[in-house]
């Protein structure tokens, strides 16, 4: 058995196997990194009632198809929508119903627009960009395709309507052990690359999925999903000092 305590070295004894996954089935919540063999179905219908996912103004796309700054479209508030609740009015042209998070979208609405794109007065709402019909997930609709791993918001998609998978592609493990990664320069700025050295690393196919940050001024650590052998840290990040801790996993 050959050993490595280098990333770059281990890539290519991969590179050098010959892997022919087998089609297995497996939990939803084990699919994390695995490959759809067949596309995915939508059993239900998510949610099962138009629900508004923010804060906003339920109204009809076509109302504010021409909005912009220079033309913005004023529409009548009909109504206030607490959240779990359902409207008692029909929206129609020219009218918008203003709706809390969670509440069911109205007979007539077929978008949202969100509270802060707009402005507002008690009874009106003006409205400065264009809207498209709100996307749902339908019954019987590809809601998963076969591009790519799967990663925790399609894991989570299926654990909600597909708690058991029928088919995926398997894949052999083939793991080492070496040091852990240190930071050669301090990164202050998201974006900035991390040259990755060696590392305590899981490798499964080759594919390198995420990498942890072991921030060791909070004990924080910072997933990078879906990057490379040069990392980069991920939006947000308040940056890392030169000789902090990086775990490399591949998948």
């Amino acid at each position: 058995m050959k050993k490595t305590d280098d990333i770059l070295e281990a890539c290519r004894l991969l590179e050098e196997l010959d892997v022919c996954p087998e089609l297995e089935r497996v939990p939803a919540a084990e699919a994390y990194g695995r490959v759809l063999a067949e596309k995915i179905m939508a059993g239900i219908d998510v949610p099962h009632f138009r629900r508004s996912a923010f804060d906003g103004y339920a109204l009809r796309s076509a109302d504010i198809k021409h909005a912009s700054p220079e033309n913005p479209v004023i529409l009548r508030v009909t109504e206030t929508i607490p959240a779990g609740s359902r409207g008692r009015y029909l929206i129609t042209e020219g009218t918008a119903a203003r709706i809390m998070t969670g509440a069911m979208v109205p007979k007539g609405a077929d978008t949202v627009v969100k509270h802060e794109d707009t402005r507002f007065t008690e009874k009106e709402v003006t409205c400065l960009s264009p809207m498209r019909p709100g996307n749902i997930v339908e019954e019987g609709k590809v809601v998963l395709g076969l591009s790519g791993n799967l990663g925790a918001v399609a894991v989570g998609l299926l654990r909600i309507g597909l708690p058991y998978l029928k088919k995926l592609c398997g894949r052999t493990d083939i793991g080492f052990d070496g040091a852990e990664s240190v930071l050669e320069e301090p990164l202050k700025k998201a974006g900035k690359s991390a040259r990755i050295l060696r590392g305590r690393a899981k490798i499964r196919d080759g594919r390198l999925v995420f990498v942890e940050i072991d921030n060791q001024r909070n004990g924080s650590v910072s997933p990078m999903l879906d990057c490379d052998l040069l990392g980069e840290i991920p939006p947000g990040s308040s940056g890392m000092e030169a000789g902090e801790k990086i775990k490399v996993y591949f998948i």
